[in-house]
């Protein structure tokens, strides 16, 4: 874990650079939003990794801020003057993902930078 958090920064940034559409930038910033959750890097290196990814640009900025607000509002109770019914109307559409491609066998490197990213993580995570 220590090895990998001296260079997480750089793969992440790098990564948040390097995918081509925002919908995959957005991925990269729920990771990292996941990783403070979750507790899986201290918070100082998941600061440098905001303050890199907010240095790109307003864009990038945007990105990052609206994939921590997306978080904290799913876990927002629904408001109890609406049904269940209002609510999931009011709730906005996800449009159809394609399943996420198997991993290789064999060590191949991951699809995306994003999803090499998640795989650091998830190879240091605790059990």
């Amino acid at each position: 874990k220590a090895e990998l958090a001296s260079r997480v920064q750089a793969i992440t940034v790098q990564a948040f650079q390097k995918v081509p559409s925002d919908r995959e930038k957005r991925e990269v910033a729920r990771i990292v939003h996941a990783w403070q959750e979750l507790k899986v890097f201290d918070l100082a290196i998941l600061d440098k990794i905001r303050k890199a990814i907010q240095a790109l640009g307003e864009a990038a900025s945007n990105i990052l801020n609206a994939a921590a607000a997306g978080e904290e509002e799913d876990d927002a109770p629904v408001d109890a003057g609406k049904s269940a019914a209002d609510a999931a109307t009011s709730a906005p559409q996800k449009a159809s993902e394609p399943p996420p491609k198997k991993a290789k066998v064999g060590g191949a490197p991951a699809a995306t930078p994003a999803a090499a990213a998640a795989a650091a993580a998830a190879a240091v995570a605790p059990s």
